[in-house]
């Protein structure tokens, strides 16, 4: 019951009559009573995790990584998800729950009962503070990092291989479910001539996966992981210094109180939001501009206050479009469309005297795909650059019988569709939307050989 500040000093002196009646009715005017939860408790409930297997490790190890408030608010919404327990230890009658609106304590189960709404932002300046005291994990925890490290690494070397074929050697056997194969790599990594092993047939099967392919980049991350293992450099829980102001490590005796916390987290998100835009790089971004999103490069045809479209340039006739606040977040995480931002000079690169094609020997690049250096997109045409962006028509097929009729229909289709790409052409210029619901009725030749044989009939 002390961990959980039931037994509390009485040293201040008592209340005369009439301000207990104040004090009982200011109690009886409060949902929601701050008081009713020590520090103690909800430390203790920050310190249990988010109640998923290795979800306190998960925390621990993106909190080091030196992410943003909002980032970590992001991440806590997401790794507790749904969810809670009752009671937090037997015999409290404390139950706790959480959802997207934060971290909630309720102390019994009857209507009307005193409840405490911590807002993941509060909960993340809470663990920030923790883990700087050295106070989130405990000793037992902290010897468990290496191990759980390896467990990881484990993991993504059985992921590697997931969707192989199965004529590619695994480091375990064929056709063992995920448990068993994570018990047979696990040991693995205590070898040190195992593990080159590992490095040198994963950079065989990079080698030879596409960079195209929807794990590529989870391939690629795993290979590197084993890497830096092999090297000795890997680590889940190197702490990465956030780029703010340090502040002093809090002490048992300096932790903040709750009493206020809602009142200090509110001032603090209004500072945050005047702040905000002195404090993140301004990216200079307009249509055509060439970004970078995850490993893919892209064009932007159009960026409005709410959404971007884009153009993915290995797939160029398939546009996408993405949330203003998504596109933003990722194209700050990637360091390539830094030379973007506002008053950045371009470096200069110093390029080396080309050998001429007689003095250079030719050879096969073995190297891993993601190690190979990118082609140099070429500059994109635009057929008609006079014309602005908002008057350039996205066409979106809505009709459902589009390219059925009969063969007659269709070839009726295809003459009308290149009479306006004909026309549209002699007068340089693109598409109205009318002609272009035209020009989507063009169905190809392949079902209507017929009509060019006058063998047949029917087409005379």
């Amino acid at each position: 019951m002390r961990l959980l500040g039931e037994l509390r000093e009485q040293a201040e002196p008592l209340r005369t009559v009439d301000e207990q009646l104040e004090f009982l009715q200011d109690l009886a005017e409060e949902k929601t009573s701050a008081f009713s939860f020590s520090q103690e408790l909800v430390d203790y409930v920050l310190r249990s995790g988010s109640g998923i297997q290795h979800g306190k490790f998960r925390i621990y190890s993106y909190f080091l990584q030196g992410h943003s408030r909002r980032e970590q608010e992001e991440f806590l919404k997401e790794e507790y998800g749904m969810g809670g327990r009752s009671p937090i230890l037997s015999g409290t009658g404390i139950s706790e729950e959480h959802s997207a609106k934060g971290l909630k304590l309720s102390r019994g189960y009857q209507e009307g009962v005193p409840q405490l709404l911590l807002k993941w932002s509060q909960v993340a300046k809470r663990i920030e503070e923790l883990i700087a005291a050295n106070q989130y994990m405990t000793a037992k925890e902290l010897e468990y990092l290496p191990e759980y490290e390896k467990h990881i690494l484990s993991r993504e070397i059985y992921h590697f291989y997931s969707n192989q074929p199965e004529e590619v050697i695994r480091p375990y056997e064929r056709g063992a479910v995920y448990d068993e194969a994570i018990r047979q790599i696990r040991p693995q990594l205590e070898e040190k001539k195992r593990v080159e092993q590992l490095v040198e047939e994963m950079s065989a099967v990079l080698a030879n996966t596409a960079d195209f392919d929807r794990k590529y980049a989870a391939m690629q991350k795993a290979y590197r992981d084993v890497c830096e293992f092999r090297d000795g450099v890997f680590s889940l829980f190197t702490p990465i210094p956030a780029e703010k102001d340090t502040f002093p490590l809090p002490t048992s005796e300096t932790l903040p109180s709750l009493e206020h916390v809602e009142e200090e987290t509110e001032k603090e998100e209004e500072n945050l939001e005047d702040s905000a835009p002195d404090q993140e790089e301004v990216y200079e971004l307009q249509a055509d501009t060439l970004v970078y999103i995850g490993v893919d490069e892209y064009e932007i045809l159009s960026i409005s206050e709410d959404v971007v479209r884009l153009r993915n340039q290995k797939y160029p006739i398939f546009t996408e479009e993405m949330p203003r606040e998504e596109f933003e977040r990722k194209l700050r995480e990637n360091p390539a469309n830094d030379f973007l931002k506002k008053g950045k000079e371009p470096e200069e690169i110093s390029l080396p005297e080309p050998d001429l094609p007689a003095e250079k020997e030719t050879a096969q690049d073995l190297s891993p795909a993601w190690e190979k250096a990118t082609p140099r997109k070429m500059d994109s045409f635009d057929l008609y650059p006079e014309i602005p962006q908002s008057q350039r028509l996205q066409f979106q097929i809505t009709d459902d019988a589009l390219g059925k009729g009969t063969a007659r229909e269709k070839f009726r289709a295809n003459v009308k569709a290149i009479q306006v790409l004909k026309q549209c052409e002699a007068q340089n210029r693109y598409a109205t939307r009318e002609e272009q619901q035209v020009l989507s009725g063009y169905v190809g030749w392949g079902g209507l050989a017929d009509a060019f044989d006058a063998s047949v009939s029917a087409w005379n």
